[in-house]
């Protein structure tokens, strides 16, 4: 009996890795699916998202937001991508978010991102950048900038916020603040350096391109 028992726990083991080893999760930070998301929740960690697809017959794979300043948006897709090599096919390019497919697709099945299909359309990133970004004022540890926003037509949908990249151009030690403003103030810089700075308009499917690279050197200020 004891024999068998062996024996039986030996070959589930062995089907269960034989199930697990017949698909390798596809994983592609900084990208992710769209068009087939079924579901939206927020999650407290990483762990929690990949969980929520694992419990959900219906995903196939999922797009988690893992940037500092994410609320842990996990988003369930009902598809994924055939191959990496093919994923711009597939994926869209969006900073912070991660991709990954924990099944295999269905059979007949088309996840291929159509261009020029109405759905895709709508599930678009922001396509334009922000314009006339410009530094209003400045001390030797700050820079308060504005922008304009983008036009609602190139929006692709409610704008959630903005992110600011600022990198300090001598040791490219790059910053992100995100705001829900057309302004921000980016403050604990160091006096009288240069300073490389971007926006970026996001919505709920990820980032737009970036705007223009805005030059500013902070005041020298006082050296006592």
């Amino acid at each position: 009996m004891s024999k068998n028992l062996v024996y039986l726990n030996f070959l589930l083991v062995f089907v269960i890795q034989q199930r697990i080893l017949a698909f390798q999760p596809v994983t592609e930070n900084n990208h992710v699916l769209v068009g087939h998301v079924f579901q939206q929740l927020y999650s407290r960690d990483w762990f929690s998202c990949i969980q929520a697809c694992q419990d959900e017959p219906r995903c196939i794979s999922y797009n988690y937001e893992r940037s500092a300043r994410a609320n842990g948006l996990c988003e369930l897709n009902d598809c994924g991508v055939e191959d990496l090599c093919d994923r711009d096919k597939s994926l869209i390019y969006s900073v912070g978010f991660v991709f990954q497919q924990i099944r295999e697709n269905k059979v007949n099945t088309n996840c291929s991102l159509d261009k020029n299909g109405p759905e895709t359309k709508q599930a678009l990133v922001p396509t334009a950048p922000p314009q006339n970004v410009t530094a209003v004022n400045k001390t030797s540890t700050s820079i308060f900038i504005t922008w304009d926003a983008v036009p609602a037509n190139q929006s692709n949908g409610d704008i959630l916020g903005y992110r600011v990249n600022y990198t300090l151009r001598t040791t490219h030690d790059t910053r992100l603040v995100s705001v829900k403003t057309i302004y921000a103030n980016l403050t604990g810089l160091k006096r009288n350096r240069m300073y490389n700075i971007t926006v970026i308009t996001y919505n709920q499917h990820g980032d737009g391109p970036p705007s223009k690279a805005l030059l500013v050197r902070t005041d020298q200020g006082s050296k006592f």
